[in-house]
């Protein structure tokens, strides 16, 4: 049983929060947008347009992940080999194929994790079945909002994407397409964007992020398209947690926050491996301007506890609220 759980802060400098959540986990490297962990000279960051916000669209209005019966291929399937910088949804456009299509035509590959080298089947004409094809996941019931994103001081570019679990049971792998136009709206590039998190809780969000180190000149335009949200096929892989003594204090200027406190397994025979703590700011109008990812890779046996301290750093306006997210995993 996975239990949501969100740790809040609004409206306050120092807030101290005594109680348990039920949160999730994951593994991979270390996740940070809005600064390091020493601040960062004052410097004016300019908030580029992007298109006016809308409600999220519901995984109906995204592409359907869902497997079809497609006539016989033909005896000369058509293959294609990534190379660096390559997207699904370049490749597809590329081929004139819808994004759904060609990511049914290849059930085993993650878009979000595409290597140079990897050998894709492209559905072209009479070739509609991949040679080996599996039957594809149903697209999970996961909320995206339109992105924000901010200039960074070496020139590069954050965007963040809310993702929002709408469903009654747990998602993981989520990932969306960052979309960059320019004024006249036509498309310059597209990105992956991916979760700092593996799984999300149900009512739990998360942004989805992507940084792009050299956005292309003159974009004026960003949205965002859900690419997977995938319900969790065995709740055995991840582990119930308690995050508790939890301490937020959010800077005068409001461009930093501090954040520490105490995670333990619900089980107390447990062990796990992987635990993530994540810390999403947002300003007053409810905007996501920056995330840190707090990591322990090594045993945590649930009879103790783990304290951890991290700190969040605005790429915008002031930080108003901190959410915080934890997971684990054995």
């Amino acid at each position: 049983m996975y239990n949501p759980a969100v740790f809040r802060l609004t409206g306050l400098k120092v807030f101290i929060l005594f109680g348990l959540f039920g949160l999730l986990a994951g593994c991979a490297e270390g996740f940070e947008a809005g600064g390091t962990a020493t601040p960062v000279p004052t410097v004016t960051l300019q908030r580029f347009p992007t298109s006016t916000l809308r409600e999220p669209q519901a995984p109906g209005e995204q592409p359907e992940l869902e497997a079809t019966t497609p006539p016989l291929p033909t005896p000369t399937p058509i293959f294609y080999t990534v190379v660096e910088n390559d997207t699904m949804l370049g490749i597809a456009d590329r081929y004139n194929l819808a994004l759904d299509e060609l990511l049914s035509a290849n059930p085993d590959v993650d878009p979000r994790a595409m290597s140079v080298g990897t050998e894709l089947f492209i559905p072209v004409g009479d070739v509609v079945e991949s040679p080996a094809a599996l039957p594809t996941p149903t697209a999970a019931p996961a909320l995206l909002a339109e992105p924000d994103c901010y200039a960074t001081i070496d020139g590069g570019l954050w965007c963040f994407a809310l993702a929002e679990n709408a469903g009654a049971g747990a998602l993981e792998n989520l990932s969306a397409i960052l979309y960059l136009y320019d004024e006249d709206g036509s498309l310059l590039q597209d990105y992956g964007a991916s979760a700092p998190l593996n799984l999300l809780a149900p009512g739990q969000r998360m942004p989805l992020a992507v940084f792009i180190d050299a956005p292309p000149e003159g974009w004026a335009i960003s949205q965002a398209q859900l690419v997977t949200a995938l319900g969790v096929a065995s709740e055995g892989r991840y582990l119930e947690t308690q995050l508790q003594e939890v301490m937020v204090e959010i800077s005068g200027d409001g461009l930093s926050a501090a954040v520490q406190g105490e995670v333990r397994l619900a089980d107390r025979e447990a062990t796990a491996n992987v635990v993530w703590v994540l810390a999403v700011a947002y300003d007053a109008e409810g905007k996501i301007v920056g995330l840190r990812r707090w990591e322990y890779a090594r045993a945590f046996p649930g009879a103790e506890v783990l304290p951890f301290a991290l700190q969040v750093f605005s790429l915008g306006a002031g930080i108003e609220m901190v959410e915080i997210l934890v997971e684990a995993r054995p």
